[in-house]
């Protein structure tokens, strides 16, 4: 999918650097904001979003509180969602993970070869 962009919603650069290094090929751009409220603004802007990568914990919102607004308020229900954290899977997380088959976890120290390929399959399976 050309033209397509995924956001990651992270306060660590490297990730989505090297991210978007691979995915550039493919024509796919990788946007990061650092605050929930910094990516709902992207996701307001933008209409090329196909993916969204967020750490589970964040300066002010958690990343699960901006999946439960994505799928819910934000309308963003299809979207496909992977979770970066180094902690294990809460039951909290867990929960979300179960019920929602575009639900991923990601778990720390993250294989950048691994995460494209995993982002490539979400942007080309719609």
């Amino acid at each position: 999918m050309t033209g397509a962009a995924i956001l990651f919603v992270t306060s660590e650069p490297m990730i989505p650097r090297l991210t978007g290094e691979l995915l550039d090929r493919d024509g796919i751009v990788v946007c990061r904001a650092e605050t929930v409220a910094e990516a709902e603004r992207i996701l307001a802007e933008r209409d090329d979003i196909a993916a969204v990568c967020s750490e589970v914990v964040l300066s002010g919102e958690t990343g699960i509180e901006f999946y439960d607004r994505l799928r819910g308020e934000l309308g963003k229900g299809e979207m496909p969602f992977f979770f970066i954290t180094a902690l294990n899977v809460t039951s909290e997380l867990g929960r979300r993970l179960r019920r929602d088959i575009r639900c991923h976890h990601l778990q720390k120290p993250i294989d950048p070869y691994e995460l494209v390929t995993l982002l490539r399959e979400a942007v080309h399976h719609d």
